[in-house]
């Protein structure tokens, strides 16, 4: 993992053009978060950043096969593009995203 430091009087690590660049090891990073008490997960908070991905997914996949579907009723047809509408795909993964949406939301 590289961390880059602005900061003048620290001379740790490569220093290119003023900008200093540390290496650290997983090694390093187990034995900070062991001092510290605190772990790396904890502190980016995963679980909830995961059930929110999977949350944003699902409701991206809803509103965008939602939209094709819809726009297909219309009767509009994007311009440029060649072939035929796959109802069957559209609402499948339309239900997919449903599933990830309701997911996401009963893990938050």
């Amino acid at each position: 993992m590289w961390f880059i430091n602005n900061a003048p009087g620290s001379h740790t690590g490569a220093c290119h053009q003023g900008i200093e660049i540390w290496r650290y090891d997983r090694e390093t990073l187990a034995t900070v978060s062991a001092v510290n008490g605190t772990d790396v997960a904890e502190i980016l908070d995963l679980d909830q950043l995961l059930a929110l991905m999977v949350l944003a997914i699902g409701a991206a996949m809803i509103l965008g096969n939602g939209f094709a579907v819809w726009q297909h009723h219309r009767g509009k047809k994007p311009e440029g593009e060649e072939g035929e509408f796959r109802a069957g795909r559209a609402y499948w993964l339309l239900a997919i995203g449903l599933i990830m949406t309701i997911w996401g939301l009963a893990s938050l």
